[in-house]
């Protein structure tokens, strides 16, 4: 990964509202912090598919969703039994009571603890692994040379075919029996078994 590759990872989503009383308001929070979380935790995943053994802990979205007072916060994961993203609701409260407040401070820093000591690590080992790792490279050839080297591949399957159909009657029992020298089994077109002699002039029954 070069220097223009680099890309951010998001490891909190805020989606904040103030219309409360439209219910498709509300909705529309919840779907797009799901929809961010979601896209932020494939974007980790696609990531963490080119290291071995990654820690799981780094597979973990939070988010906040803010609708008027009342705050929600959700963590977003792979369920492991069917595969699907799924966003869920962990805690709430309203910023109407103080220790509403409080709480959310309090889960803002223990929230912030985790991802700093354990995510943002991990993420940078995942990125300086990537980055040892080879770089894949891909040859182009010229349209001539990829002609050419589809009329030889072309031309090596017939080859094949015709010697196979020559070196029939070599074959009896799914035994080979033809050694080249002399060999004569294309020349009985109609199939018709003959005896051959060898070197010491045993006969063989093809």
């Amino acid at each position: 990964m070069a220097a223009s590759d680099l890309a951010c990872f998001p490891w909190a989503i805020v989606e904040i509202t103030r219309n409360t009383e439209n219910r498709d308001s509300v909705d529309l929070c919840f779907c797009q912090a799901a929809r961010d979380s979601a896209e932020a935790l494939v974007m980790r995943e696609e990531l963490a598919e080119r290291i071995q053994n990654p820690n799981k802990d780094a597979l973990v979205i939070f988010s906040f969703t803010c609708v008027g007072s009342s705050v929600r916060f959700w963590f977003t994961c792979r369920n492991p039994e069917n595969k699907r993203i799924e966003m869920r609701c962990i805690w709430a409260t309203s910023l109407a009571l103080t220790w509403g407040v409080y709480a959310l401070r309090m889960v803002i820093e223990n929230m912030r603890e985790w991802v700093y000591r354990r995510v943002k690590p991990e993420l940078a080992r995942w990125i300086h692994l990537v980055r040892l790792q080879p770089e894949e490279q891909s040859i182009v050839l010229p349209p001539e040379i990829q002609d050419f080297l589809s009329r030889r591949i072309e031309s090596s399957k017939h080859l094949e075919k015709s010697q196979l159909k020559s070196h029939r009657n070599c074959i009896k029992d799914d035994f080979y029996f033809c050694h080249e020298r002399g060999c004569g089994c294309g020349s009985d077109d109609d199939g018709d078994e003959d005896d051959e002699d060898d070197e010491d002039g045993n006969l063989h029954d093809l």
